[in-house]
């Protein structure tokens, strides 16, 4: 796997390669990598099970969000 990189077609902002070395360099850390690994597998599984606590948190956050549309 190369790492992250930018699609080549497509535009990108004035800060987007400061924001890409930042990214790279936040990955060259095995620990933060592992525990971004170990949080993905988790909320992976949730949603795999069909863990309601999934879906209402899901479905709290778009109460909000639409909430705060109507105001």
């Amino acid at each position: 796997m190369e790492g992250p990189a930018f699609p080549r077609l497509t535009l990108q902002s004035a800060r987007s390669e400061e924001m890409l070395a930042r990214l790279r360099n936040l990955l060259k850390d095995r620990e933060y990598v592992e525990r971004i690994k170990r949080h993905y597998a988790m909320f992976r599984a949730d949603i795999d099970s069909g863990a309601p606590e999934a879906d209402e948190v899901g479905n709290r956050e778009q109460r909000r969000a639409a909430k705060r549309r109507r105001k």
